[in-house]
């Protein structure tokens, strides 16, 4: 069972191509679920007048029941469509995915049983004005196509290095970490960094979606003001610990991994004491020590600005 999942908000602009892409695929998914999250631009009924004109009995369209946000509406689908074994591909709604996209990802994991989740590489392209940005998951020149990688975890493993829209995943894994999931998880950081913990994590170079960057996309912007970074630091304590969870719950060996979420987790709260209690040399001295575990080197920067230009710096 191949199914392809995609939430919807007011998409109009570029569905048709996303819906076309999807249902000129060499291997046709075994079925289409699609949410529309309260689109106010007519994107429900563009998707319900293509499925009737091009018959597609195996597509399904529904509106969600208030706006969930995309986060809430893909956890939804993706737990809708893990009730039946097999594969799930994440879609969002303005990309373009190659003909063989289900084909080629769904014969690799069919063929190796030790994926959960594999992540093809994109090919980015911008249009109306659409800012250059760096896009994790583009082609790497160095290695072949058709190489798989296996990424370790370690002092990044918050580091999400594929888009979504990438991935392959197999339904039962789905399941396996569904009660893990907060509502505010994003899937793309849900699927990396759990099959990253297990070691399930394969990606692929070959560019398999032509990923568009556009003046509207969804990506998140990165506020500098205190409350938004205090906010994300605690969404971010809160995933450390679902990670924690897992492996307390679950066999193997995480000692290693258990290490790199613990000194995580002691940044983290220096970060979270630096901007609630203000500019403190014990809260810099760990942030310092732990500082491969900023998730970027501008990490530190930008706490500190947002610090001075809250008026909180003591």
């Amino acid at each position: 069972m191949v199914t392809v999942v995609m939430s919807v908000y007011n998409g109009t602009r570029y569905l048709t191509e996303q819906l076309d892409s999807l249902r000129l695929q060499t291997a046709s998914p075994d079925r289409v679920l699609i949410a529309d999250d309260c689109s106010t631009d007519g994107s429900f009924d563009l998707i319900g007048e293509y499925i009737e004109k091009h018959g597609l009995d195996n597509w399904t369209i529904y509106k969600n029941s208030s706006n969930f946000g995309w986060r809430m509406s893909f956890k939804r689908l993706l737990d809708l469509a893990s009730i039946d074994d097999g594969i799930v591909f994440p879609c969002d709604q303005d990309d373009i995915w190659k003909p063989d996209k289900i084909a080629v990802m769904s014969s690799i994991i069919e063929k190796d049983p030790s994926i959960d989740v594999l992540c093809c590489a994109v090919e980015p392209f911008y249009e109306n004005g659409g800012k250059k940005v760096t896009v994790y998951g583009a082609v790497d020149n160095s290695r072949p196509l058709d190489d798989l990688e296996a990424p370790v975890f370690d002092s990044k493993f918050m580091s999400v290095r594929r888009p979504g829209c990438s991935y392959a995943v197999k339904s039962d894994f789905i399941r396996e970490i569904m009660p893990y999931w907060q509502d505010d998880f994003a899937h793309d950081g849900m699927l990396w960094r759990f099959s990253l913990l297990k070691g399930t994590l394969r990606l692929l170079n070959q560019p398999l979606i032509r990923f568009r960057r556009h003046d509207s996309n969804a990506t998140e912007m990165r506020h500098i003001d205190k409350k938004s970074r205090v906010a994300e630091i605690g969404m971010c304590l809160r995933f450390s610990k679902a990670l924690e969870e897992y492996c307390i719950d679950n066999p193997g060996d995480y000692r290693a991994s258990s290490e790199c979420i613990e000194h995580f987790e002691t940044v983290l709260d220096a970060r979270l004491h630096l901007l609630e209690g203000g500019l403190k040399l014990n809260n810099l001295g760990t942030i310092l020590k732990y500082r491969k575990y900023h998730l970027s080197n501008r990490s530190l920067l930008g706490d500190l600005k947002a610090l001075i230009t809250s008026g909180d710096s003591k």
